[in-house]
């Protein structure tokens, strides 16, 4: 089992015992509006889906690393933080990142990131992609801070509920990550 541990977190490969707190962040409405696709609507659902990271997190040949995010002090459940590895080329990835609201505003999806961005690259991945439509500011702000460079903005281009969005991609190469300063 992998387990990282930050500052303030333990992230780790999930198990069947988070089914509550995954649970409560898959139909979690407001932690969701962005990743619109992945609302679970029952119980059974985001069984389904944890079971479906825990089996990637087993696999022999795991291109998914899909983590549970808590605190070490109480083992809170957060969220989750991972990256899928692009299909024929394992040196470069697409990472992402999503909390329960009553977690935002304390740095803890940047702690996870950067854990995870470090586990990463120690994996093989020397590219580590993500993305967020350009109105989600505070997900954009934690791509910055893990010392993430912007590479493109796309003019209204996705569709988000009933309108065209903007979305900005940032990535952060394995030499980069040497040369940010340490905090």
């Amino acid at each position: 089992m992998t387990m990282l541990v930050t500052r303030r977190l333990l992230i780790r490969d999930p198990l069947i015992s988070d089914i509550s707190g995954w649970h409560s962040l898959m139909t979690d409405l407001k932690a969701m509006f962005f990743l619109s696709g992945m609302i679970t609507r029952s119980e059974k659902e985001s069984a389904d889906s944890l079971r479906e990271i825990i089996s990637e997190s087993i696999s022999a040949n795991r291109a998914k690393f899909f983590f549970i995010v808590e605190t070490r002090d109480t083992n809170a459940f957060v969220g989750a933080v991972g990256y899928k590895v692009e299909d024929g080329n394992p040196s470069s990835a697409h990472a992402g990142y999503f909390l329960l609201p009553e977690f935002w505003g304390n740095g803890y999806a940047t702690e996870a990131l950067k854990g995870v961005i470090g586990f990463a690259f120690r994996r093989g991945v020397t590219c580590l992609k993500a993305g967020c439509f350009a109105d989600n500011k505070a997900s954009e702000r934690v791509m910055q801070k893990c010392g993430m460079s912007l590479v493109s903005e796309n003019s209204l281009s996705t569709w988000h509920g009933s309108q065209l969005k903007k979305r900005v991609a940032y990535q952060i190469v394995k030499r980069e990550l040497a040369s940010l300063p340490r905090r």
